[in-house]
């Protein structure tokens, strides 16, 4: 997957992403594996925005069964089976564990038809089925849980994930299949000129210069810049978007490998409590919000509130403000529905069509991680037969696992346990290889072969987290990442480690620059902008 501008603006594409997120990468990999000639471009870092940003569930939404949405619970837990499937190593269940209290709103009766219908649901994925535990199981599986009127728990399985990676893959499966690509690459007009096609001027944030595109169609999957991006085709368009932002705390590990859902005690909203590399994640607030998304960060407020949470879950465990390690936030692109509460606004995806170029120009509205292959499937569909373009064939995303999906001998935990044996033969740390088959399972030989030609690449970048010199590597040889925190915070996911990568990323700059060409300045300079980027993103309080 190499960056290059200048194949966009050769001939002309039958679609054109714009936007990098997961549901353009989505997108953008259904239409190439149909035949499509497309081309995506992200005025970012793929998966920098929203979708870089989530809970890193892949889930049915249990919560939502209490809203009755019914057919939407169903749909996304057909999409996590789809996932688990095609994407193994990178989409792993989850146990969850949802406490029982004296003073739920729900009854256990209640909750025990929900969970026998979100199994049901579920279908044959592999999951296990959900069970009842008394209070003290419940406190050997999360000490330090608020024993006061705790009544049990129960326990059942979701998915956890990798967002920014499975937002990758997707990409690196598009343009396997021939999709044009390019980030740090902003759209500035949209025009249609005689012939009927759609004009679209590009600037190249990296080197500087512009181009133009040419395309039958547009998609345009900027997330929360939606109505930015549709106000280029039509500057009186009435705005749609009803941004929310979801803020996110980072503490060390606090609940074992079970993620938590439990209730917030100032307000009675749903939380999660979510392990991921390392550490927990608690989340989400939900605020209307309308500033800058590129300027999105969580306030004091969200902190205090996440806090709370997590103080009043863990009362036996004493977490103090020193042990926030940090936070980050980002905004859910939902459509304005009229919804008078946030909570009621919908979150299902809606694609609709400019006004000034009809379904030739498609806006993306809302959505949520786990659906987002089925909403590409959506609007290729609807793309395709507006616009008369014959395809290979329906959607096959589904069938065809995502780049190191697909595992020699088929049998992704026989592949794993195999780790240790290749480790071996390599004269390598199994711990190593291990924790490099978790992540990039199939394409683990692309990686060995980069630390066969340099051994110093099968190092720890650094000692807060299993991310390897050979993962920052690949991600500048072969994965687009052609800044600094492309790789850091896009790629090796180094950036979402306690120490936020803070103090091996001038090691990181090196290793990238003698694959980029940079010299010590360059690198230096990099270092900095990767500073400067999490100082945005996450505040002074936890970048100085």
């Amino acid at each position: 997957m190499r960056r290059d501008l200048t194949r966009l603006a050769e001939g002309r594409l039958d679609l054109l992403v714009i936007g990098g997120g997961i549901h353009g990468a989505g997108i953008a990999r259904d239409a190439a594996q149909r035949g499509l000639r497309v081309g995506l471009v992200e005025r970012d870092d793929f998966g920098s925005g929203t979708s870089g940003r989530s809970t890193k569930l892949i889930h049915g939404g249990l919560r939502y069964l209490e809203q009755r949405r019914i057919f939407q619970v169903r749909a996304a837990l057909r999409e996590r089976a789809v996932l688990l499937r095609i994407a193994p190593h990178l989409v792993r269940p989850l146990p969850f564990l949802l406490p029982i209290y004296a003073d739920d709103p729900h009854s256990r009766a209640a909750l025990r038809a929900g969970l026998w219908l979100y199994d049901r649901m579920g279908g044959r994925d592999g999951m296990p089925g959900h069970q009842f535990l008394d209070a003290p199981d419940a406190e050997r599986v999360l000490p330090g849980i608020r024993m006061e009127g705790l009544r049990g728990a129960a326990m059942y399985h979701d998915a956890v994930t990798d967002d920014r990676r499975l937002t990758v893959l997707n990409l690196l499966a598009a343009a396997d299949h021939g999709a044009i690509l390019a980030n740090h690459a902003e759209v500035e007009s949209i025009r249609a000129d005689q012939d009927g096609l759609l004009r679209v001027a590009i600037a190249d944030r990296l080197h500087g210069g512009a181009l133009e595109a040419r395309a039958r169609a547009i998609v345009n999957a900027t997330g929360p810049w939606a109505d930015r991006l549709a106000a280029l085709a039509d500057p009186d368009g009435a705005p749609r978007l009803r941004p929310s932002r979801g803020a996110h705390l980072a503490l060390p590990r606090l609940t074992g490998e079970t993620a938590v859902l439990f209730r917030s005690p100032d307000d009675g909203r749903v939380m999660l409590a979510v392990p991921w590399e390392g550490l927990t994640l608690i989340g989400t607030t939900e605020t209307d919000d309308a500033e800058d998304p590129a300027d999105v960060s969580p306030t004091d407020a969200d902190i205090e509130y996440l806090l709370r949470g997590a103080r009043h879950l863990l009362a036996g465990t004493p977490i103090a403000d020193r042990d926030l390690l940090f936070a980050f936030a980002g905004l859910r692109p939902l459509l304005a529905d009229g919804a008078r509460h946030l909570s009621a606004a919908t979150r299902e995806a809606r694609l609709v069509p400019s006004r000034a170029f009809g379904p030739r120009l498609l806006s993306v509205y809302g959505g949520k991680l786990t659906s987002y292959r089925d909403l590409a499937r959506q609007a290729v569909d609807r793309i395709a037969k507006v616009a008369g373009m014959p395809t290979t064939g329906g959607c096959q995303t589904g069938a065809q696992p995502l780049p190191g999906g697909e595992v020699p001998g088929g049998d992704f935990l026989a592949f794993l346990s195999a780790a240790p044996r290749t480790a071996a033969a390599r004269g390598l740390d199994a711990r190593l290889v291990l924790s490099l088959a978790t992540r990039h399972g199939g394409r683990l030989q692309a990686v060995l072969e980069l630390a066969h030609a340099a051994p110093e690449l099968m190092q720890r970048l650094c000692n807060h987290g299993p991310t390897l010199r050979a993962e920052v590597a690949l991600a500048a040889d072969g994965e687009m990442a052609v800044t600094l925190t492309d790789a850091l915070l896009g790629r090796t996911g180094a950036a979402f480690r306690s120490c936020q990568a803070l103090h091996c990323a001038p090691a990181a700059a090196a290793i990238m620059g003698a694959r980029l060409g940079w010299d010590a300045a360059r690198q230096e300079v990099e270092v900095a902008r990767y500073r400067d980027r999490l100082r945005l993103e996450r505040g002074a309080r936890f970048v100085p």
